[in-house]
């Protein structure tokens, strides 16, 4: 099939098909809410790994979710060849269930091998994803309509993109994320327990990917001129060990300006966003999950691109390690002083007098970004 054909009709039923990650998987779901906007009687179904999961348990507008089981490397094969019959017998049951639903298109948003094999399997009439030169890893074999991904705009943008395929224009993004009312709930109580008598800002210490973590010491130092200027009080967010000891580190050097965050699921993650009045962290799911619920970003940026993979939208502030700097070091990171980001920290929260977040309805919508 030739590039930038068009779908014949009206679809009934489409499948997104995002595995991971818990960034990408934020950023992708705009693509949800232009489909619906634009459609509200076409069904849309999602295919995702289960550490993403609960990103889709908050986003409205989805008829179903799909879990996708995570494909084994050769090396674990043959570490322990038990689990490839399991491994089968998990995707035959996902092609079983996928085929059920007789999707008429989907949409391969990811572009790997893995999430080929699940738009392969999808059952799906027409199965859109990118040309070879704009995906990896063959991808390109399990798609019949290869687009050309757009160039120098937001990876959001690009990925809107493909709503072309369907006759929808461009339109501004929206996320359709909205936390559970428990975790909402839970969050607002802790927060006030904390007795805070001015901002409240989130600080992500952690990141999966070592050159993506600014140091700990860093965000305490941003904690304590924040709480020097305006009484802010920082909350520092943890998912795992690791992450708690970073954090842990960050809360002992900023004193009375930092306090460390009860465990948090990402529900409970989302809550304490969702209340917040502002975020600071480096170029990881959190952060995407901040802009995404509306909370007001100053994210810090190492070796990713701000222009393309940073917070979607207006409010948000990016400080970028210098190129020229951080090219060759192990931790590129380190070059950005905290003086930079505490002014982007000030002049956001400078736009409110604190605490408005935390005086928004329980059941009041996610804001986009």
């Amino acid at each position: 099939m030739s590039e930038e054909a068009l779908f014949p009709g009206r679809p009934r039923r489409i499948l997104i098909v995002r595995l991971s990650a818990i960034g990408d998987t934020i950023l992708t779901t705009p693509l949800l809410a232009a489909i619906k906007d634009a459609m509200p009687d076409v069904e849309v179904d999602w295919v995702i790994e289960p550490k993403s999961r609960p990103i889709l348990d908050m986003a409205e507008g989805l008829s179903r979710i799909h879990v996708f089981p995570r494909l084994l490397k050769l090396s674990q094969i043959a570490r322990a060849p038990g689990k490839l019959p399991v491994l089968l017998r998990d995707l035959r049951a996902l092609r079983a269930e996928m085929a059920g639903r007789q999707y008429d298109l989907c949409f391969d948003v990811q572009g790997l091998i893995k999430s080929g094999v699940a738009s392969g399997i999808s059952g799906a009439r027409w199965k859109v994803g990118w040309r070879a030169a704009d995906s990896r890893e063959l991808n390109w074999m399990f798609t019949s309509d290869r687009l050309r991904m757009p160039k120098g705009v937001h990876v959001v943008d690009a990925w809107l993109s493909m709503l072309g395929v369907i006759g929808l224009p461009a339109t501004p993004a929206r996320f359709p994320l909205r936390p559970p009312a428990d975790a909402l709930r839970a969050a607002r109580d802790y927060i006030e327990s904390l007795g805070p008598s001015g901002p409240i800002v989130i600080m992500n210490v952690g990141s999966s990917k070592p050159d993506r973590r600014w140091p700990a010491e860093r965000f305490a130092e941003v904690a304590r001129m924040a709480n020097r200027d305006a009484r802010a009080l920082s909350v520092f967010t943890w998912g795992n060990a690791a992450e708690k000891e970073l954090a842990g580190m960050a809360v002992a050097q900023a004193g009375e300006a930092g306090v460390l965050s009860l465990n948090t699921d990402l529900f409970l993650l989302a809550g304490l966003i969702r209340h917040a009045d502002a975020f600071v962290g480096g170029d990881t799911g959190p952060m995407h999950l901040a802009a995404a619920l509306g909370t007001p970003v100053a994210g810090v940026f190492g070796v990713s691109s701000a222009w393309r993979t940073g917070p979607y939208g207006p409010a948000h502030v990016t400080v970028e390690a210098p190129a020229a700097e951080a090219k060759g070091r192990r931790s590129p990171m380190d070059v950005i002083p905290p003086q930079d980001v505490y002014t982007a920290l000030s002049g956001i929260l400078s736009r409110g007098s604190g605490h408005f977040r935390r005086q928004a309805a329980i059941g009041a919508p996610a804001a986009g970004g």
